[in-house]
């Protein structure tokens, strides 16, 4: 019967102290959260408006009938940190 071989693990997917991969690990996921907590922009509450409540519709036409044009009625503005 043929030997069965020993299955060895490669030297480099092992650490000399099993605790040193798992501070390895930290080390690298708290860096993580570092770099995507940086780029974080705070959004304010900005109520949504209905278009119905911003334009009025313009007839236009002989007869009109065609109702493509919009009237602006409400003028809405927000500050310059709103993205």
């Amino acid at each position: 019967m043929a030997k069965a071989k020993l299955c060895h693990p490669k030297s480099y997917l092992l650490y000399k102290h099993p605790s040193l991969g798992f501070d390895l690990l930290f080390v690298v996921e708290q860096k993580r959260k570092e770099k995507a907590g940086k780029w974080e922009v705070t959004l304010p509450k900005v109520r949504p408006v209905a278009e119905d409540e911003i334009f009025k519709v313009i007839r236009s036409g002989k007869r009109k009938t065609k109702q493509w044009k919009r009237m602006i009625t409400k003028a809405t503005f927000v500050g310059p940190g709103f993205t």
